[in-house]
């Protein structure tokens, strides 16, 4: 119970912050708006732990692959991104990569200005939300089973730039759910076969959903990088992302995911 009273009251501070900043964004007068769609290619590196399959480490480098769309004044920020990983990892006890990772994610985050701490250097608060979807197919150790981690989420968002944000800058991007709609396996699974329809998967991978938070879903993303700008219709970003989650609910096992990703986003 004080679970549930402590998820539904970091629900309805979300959900106020979110209505404020939409409140705040009519309030304010007329401003240029700048928009950019984007192309994001980088090098992942990935490593998970998945206790409901073994207690050893799967690690991988592959590329990743984003698109985004940017629009933004000088008070508001908003971007919708979808981001791809897939990947091939393998534990130390294996000689070839084989189990195969897919990772799609999609976000809406919009963020407001809050401080302006010189000219050069603002800060922007504001919130996020979004579907993030891990699916693990362990062939060497389990081929009759697809592992996953499926969670709908609303939490905060922050955003540090220095120098003016709609042109060259630096920044630094910070974003953690606090409430979570979670999809998990079973500790046991009670089946033999894996059936690989489109609507099975679909189903599996959102079982047993349940709303948590950060006691039992823990997500963090940090995100280092510069924006220039070659011409008026094309910039670019150079990027360092970083991703970590840790999940361990109670009707399954934990599982531990870490993402490095360096790369660029190629901004029209």
């Amino acid at each position: 119970m004080l679970k549930t009273f402590l998820s539904a009251k970091l629900l309805c501070a979300v959900l106020l912050l979110l209505i404020q900043l939409r409140m705040g964004v009519c309030q304010d007068q007329p401003d240029s708006t700048y928009t950019d769609f984007g192309v994001s290619l980088g090098l992942n590196s990935y490593q998970i732990k998945e206790k409901v399959l073994n207690n050893l480490r799967h690690t991988g480098v592959f590329p990743a692959l984003g698109f985004s769309y940017e629009w933004s004044t000088t008070q508001i920020r908003q971007r919708v991104e979808l981001y791809l990983i897939v990947n091939m990892v393998k534990s130390r006890y294996e000689a070839e990569t084989a189990p195969i990772i897919i990772d799609p994610a999609l976000s809406y985050t919009q963020v407001r200005k809050m401080y302006d701490f010189d000219p050069e250097l603002q800060v922007f608060l504001g919130g996020t939300g979004g579907l993030y979807s891990h699916m693990g197919y362990f062939d060497n150790w389990d081929d009759s089973h697809i592992y996953w981690l499926t969670y709908y989420y609303l939490g905060i968002n922050a955003l540090v730039t220095y120098k003016n944000p709609t042109e060259s800058s630096a920044y630094m991007e910070f974003g953690m759910p606090l409430i979570s709609l979670v999809s998990r396996p079973p500790q046991r699974f009670l089946y033999k076969t894996v059936n690989d329809t489109f609507s099975w998967i679909f189903s599996e991978i959102h079982s047993d959903l349940r709303f948590t938070s950060i006691h039992e879903h823990l997500v963090l993303n940090i995100d280092l990088g510069y924006k220039f700008r070659h011409s008026g219709s094309f910039q670019q970003k150079v990027y360092w992302r970083m991703a970590y989650i840790n999940t361990q609910m109670s009707y399954s096992k934990e599982v531990s995911i870490l993402t490095h990703t360096i790369g660029t986003i190629l901004l029209f």
